[in-house]
């Protein structure tokens, strides 16, 4: 069985790789991380990126064949303030989950690493949940029957295809327009037969206190939008609203304006040049995207709007995840949750 191993050769490998690729900007992107006992039922991978020790495993050979770096620096690097090394590399988390605090951290601070997380501002201290949690609950506590979901139809729901199901129902859902999206999704709860208690999501995101407590510890944070919609989905004039308000609601909470911003779903086609302008006329200096692979530091001075990232989920096995930071995934379809 194909393994990463859990202490590579850094010195020669990361020599290697600095010589035949310096100027290489490896940006992984996480979610969640869960812990090791995760209960065998299921659904239990649904919106998971990897358990606490296939994270540390991951993070161990990012450190040891790259030279890890702050989005700060990255920053302050386009700016022309700062260098940057060889093959530099950043830790990034979407949406702002709490267990980026309760999982993830203990392990940054094990290995010494900087990361920032992308704040979607709507969620954060909030118990009401994205479209995509609400389903993914609903799913893993429907009973195995025979049922006519909205969007995509009738299903036969068992243990064994739970993940695929729901994973098609929230691709299907995740480019209608919001409000109809909510709706469709209170619809699915229903067609479920599932009842959702009120504190069903109770610690499911990062409050202000917890966020303002993990800057201590090399994290920094960025703007993700407010409520996480699709931008190109929205008028110009709410895709605004949407950046520029996660951008305040962060400045305000955190003391300090937030200098980096990553699109929600961020494949191309979900945010255009207005966007781009927004973000540049709101102090940005730059954005990140889902788009797959590694970056070259030329293609981030062009365009630092449209800066590349890998997604990383729980279905990388050791060795997918070992050619995604390598440069392989730069010729496969982006995978997205």
């Amino acid at each position: 069985m194909n393994t990463i191993p859990p202490h590579p050769p850094s010195p020669i490998l990361r020599r290697t790789l600095n010589r035949i690729r310096p100027n290489c900007i490896t940006i992984l992107t996480y979610h969640r991380i869960a812990p090791d006992n995760m209960p065998d039922t299921p659904g239990k991978h649904l919106g998971i990126s990897a358990t606490k020790s296939i994270f540390c495993k991951q993070l161990q050979l990012l450190k040891n064949s790259t030279n890890v770096i702050p989005a700060s620096q990255l920053a302050g690097w386009i700016r022309g303030e700062l260098s940057l090394p060889p093959n530099a590399s950043l830790i990034t988390f979407d949406d702002g989950y709490r267990d980026n605090l309760t999982h993830a951290l203990p392990v940054l601070q094990k290995l010494n690493l900087p990361a920032i997380i992308y704040l979607s501002t709507g969620n954060i201290g909030s118990q009401t949940p994205q479209y995509w949690d609400l389903a993914i609950y609903g799913f893993k506590k429907a009973a195995h029957n025979t049922y006519t979901l909205p969007i995509i139809g009738t299903v036969q729901l068992n243990y064994r295809n739970i993940d695929k199901i729901c994973r098609r129902w929230i691709y299907a859902a995740k480019y209608l327009p919001p409000s109809e999206r909510n709706q469709t999704t209170n619809d699915l709860i229903q067609a479920l037969n599932v009842t959702v208690p009120t504190n069903a999501f109770k610690d499911l995101y990062l409050s202000w206190d917890e966020v303002r407590s993990m800057q201590s510890s090399r994290i920094e944070f960025g703007a993700h939008t407010v409520s996480h919609p699709i931008l190109s989905t929205l008028p110009n004039d709410v895709a605004q609203q949407e950046i520029i308000n996660s951008k305040l609601e962060i400045a305000k909470q955190l003391k300090q304006s937030p200098t980096s911003f990553a699109y929600p779903n961020g494949l191309p086609g979900d945010y255009n040049d207005q966007h781009i302008e927004t973000l540049n006329n709101a102090g940005f200096d730059m954005a990140f995207t889902l788009s797959t692979g590694t970056t070259t530091r030329a293609a981030v001075k062009k365009n630092p709007y449209k800066i590349r990232r890998i997604y990383i989920g729980l279905k990388d096995s050791p060795t997918r995840f070992a050619l995604k930071l390598f440069g392989a995934s730069n010729h496969h379809k982006q995978s997205t949750p």
